[in-house]
């Protein structure tokens, strides 16, 4: 009993059990609803005459709120008390085992619980993280794609604008040509124009010294 008091709280209640007055003030006294169990112990010797043998004792242990646990500590003799009792043991010190026994299996089973809410808990977390997690991949390989589609428009603009800049060059380059060979045909039209001036007056230079002769032989035969 002692290495279960100090697993359980435990009121040690003294009463001689020769007597069955104080016996019966004690078991009344621990009749209520605080009190889960009560257990009436005692140790070894001759049980026969005692008052835990009595009528009077067994009638007041009768319709008792805690549960009722003897452990009057003989194997030979049943007693009264034990036959009306919830549950009973042959010793004290049985019955201190038997509190242990029920503390390490609840502690046990209770530590089992926790590992089992832990590992549930864990499991589903785990679920819940896996299935964030391959949200997040599909969301981030649907903005994967849509920035490449993006990516590619905006290549194919560049280029198409590149290829219509490349065109303008190609263009502009034409006209610079066609430009310069203009001017070049201009200016051999100008050179021959001015050379076919010079030609012209020399011509009529010429023409007009000649008209000028003439008159001038023309004059002198007349005479």
């Amino acid at each position: 009993m002692s290495e279960a008091g100090s697993l359980y709280n435990i009121n040690f209640i003294q009463a001689n059990i020769s007597s069955v007055t104080e016996m019966v003030t004690a078991i009344r006294a621990s009749n209520t609803q605080e009190v889960d169990i009560l257990v009436i112990a005692r140790g070894g010797g001759d049980i026969d005459n005692e008052s835990i043998n009595k009528p009077e004792l067994a009638e007041a242990c009768l319709n008792l709120q805690p549960f009722l646990v003897t452990a009057l500590g003989h194997k030979v003799n049943t007693p009264l008390l034990e036959r009306i009792a919830d549950k009973k043991f042959i010793t004290p010190t049985a019955f201190g085992q038997y509190l242990k026994e029920i503390y390490n299996t609840t502690i046990e089973e209770l530590a089992q619980s926790k590992a089992k809410l832990v590992a549930d808990v864990t499991k589903q977390l785990k679920t819940v993280y896996d299935k964030e997690l391959l949200n997040l991949n599909d969301k981030l390989l649907q903005e994967q794609q849509l920035n490449k589609k993006n990516i590619d428009n905006l290549t194919t603009q560049i280029l198409t604008s590149q290829n219509s800049y490349n065109s303008i060059l190609k263009e502009k380059e034409s006209s610079t040509k066609l430009l310069e060979s203009a001017n070049h045909i201009a200016q051999r039209y100008k050179e021959s124009y001015n050379t076919l001036q010079k030609s012209m007056i020399l011509k009529i230079i010429i023409i007009a010294v000649i008209t000028a002769l003439i008159v001038l032989a023309i004059g002198f035969l007349s005479k």
